[in-house]
């Protein structure tokens, strides 16, 4: 039974990671339709999908620390972190591939 237990927490705890991990890839797919040139990028402030993103982030946060313990939390959110690094770094490195190619 405690197997069992553990296997379906590693399962839920899992599952906040894919949650995160989709809402980077709808504001990555957002992130294409937007302008990359140099005087875009100048003029702007934060992004919008990197505001709505972390505004995402804070708001899972707060609703888990109120149910995982600190430990559980931690390991949770380095996953979501990695796996965020890890996605927008892939996105960027094709972002810039892309405004290579068309200049």
């Amino acid at each position: 039974v405690l197997g069992d237990y553990a296997e379906h927490r590693q399962r839920v705890h899992a599952k906040f990671v894919d949650i995160m991990s989709e809402r980077v890839g709808v504001h990555c797919a957002a992130l294409r339709l937007a302008p990359i040139d140099d005087a875009a990028v100048a003029a702007a402030d934060a992004s919008p999908y990197m505001v709505a993103l972390m505004k995402e982030t804070a708001a899972l946060h707060k609703v888990l620390r109120n149910v995982l313990p600190a430990d559980v939390l931690r390991s949770v959110f380095r996953a979501v972190f990695a796996t965020m690094s890890t996605s927008l770094r892939e996105h960027y490195a094709a972002q810039l591939t892309t405004l290579d190619e068309r200049q």
